[in-house]
């Protein structure tokens, strides 16, 4: 415990760095969800007005449109494949959801 305690006095700037960064990390990736349920929500609405053919070419203008608006934060960790899993991810969660609630 006492070896705890000495490491944090020592290195008090460095534990506050580093916990403002993972909580800005923490709050742009909740702003990252929120932008990407939108931008699902958008593809939708084109996707009912016909601009889309095909359920791929939704699913490609999303890819596009969303890594454009993530936080410039999250892009620094953040590559355009691992980005790829998270709208999977996401779209897969929602449409559970929706199928679950018979809205779909």
């Amino acid at each position: 415990m006492d070896v705890v305690l000495e490491f944090l006095s020592n290195n008090l700037v460095l534990v506050l760095v580093v916990a403002v960064i993972v909580l800005e990390l923490v709050f742009e990736y909740e702003l990252a969800v929120k932008r990407l349920k939108d931008i699902f929500m958008a593809a939708e609405e084109k996707a009912k007005a016909g601009l889309f053919d095909t359920m791929e070419e939704k699913y490609e203008w999303v890819l596009e449109n969303g890594y454009k608006y993530l936080p410039p934060v999250l892009k620094i960790v953040i590559t355009k494949d691992l980005f790829k899993k998270f709208v999977t991810t996401v779209y897969n969660k929602g449409m559970k959801f929706l199928t679950s609630k018979e809205l779909l």
